[in-house]
């Protein structure tokens, strides 16, 4: 199966890009797909999207544990939000 994956702001910036699009298999869930995200794009992803503070999104509903993944999904990454 195929999905999008969106980097917004910071996570853009550090990642040198704005969007992939993923193969995955077709029992895939976002833990795998974070995977994969990782190997496609280095060692330096690593750090920068398992941060606690990147939140992930899919379908535009904020996630916090894996969920299973269906082909067409679009996934986005947000950095930490700060404020006061």
């Amino acid at each position: 199966m195929e999905v999008t994956v969106l980097f917004f702001a910071s996570l853009r910036e550090q990642l040198g890009t704005s969007t992939l699009s993923v193969q995955l298999s077709e029992d895939s869930n976002t833990d795998d797909l974070l995977t994969t995200v990782i190997e496609q794009l280095g060692d330096e992803a690593d750090a920068i999207l398992r941060d606690e503070g990147v939140k992930m999104s899919v379908n535009q509903e904020v996630k916090d544990q894996a969920c299973p993944l269906q082909t067409g999904d679009e996934i986005a990454f947000f950095p930490p939000i700060t404020g006061g």
